[in-house]
């Protein structure tokens, strides 16, 4: 939506004062840098995140180095046992 259509849609009589609203809030918080406003609306609108993310599997490999490529036949032999586990 452009800036003229905005404006329009602002002034416009069937306008809801929810949109009027959030349109003051939204000029508030974009023409004066309030952070603050700008949180309120995109909370209320996408939502807070309540909780971290959830990891679904988590592995953790050692980290030796030397030579031959043992570090990839490591992480290999672990994936494999894994993969035999389940």
């Amino acid at each position: 939506m452009g800036r003229e259509e905005m404006l329009k849609h602002i002034q416009a009589p069937t306008t809801s004062v929810l949109e009027l609203l959030i349109a003051s809030v939204m000029t508030h918080a974009t023409t004066e840098g309030d952070e603050a406003r700008l949180g309120f609306l995109l909370d209320r609108s996408i939502g807070k995140i309540v909780s971290g993310p959830t990891v679904l599997q988590s592995c953790t490999y050692r980290t030796t180095v030397g030579g031959g490529g043992r570090l990839w036949q490591e992480m290999l032999d672990e994936v494999l046992d894994e993969e035999r586990e389940k």
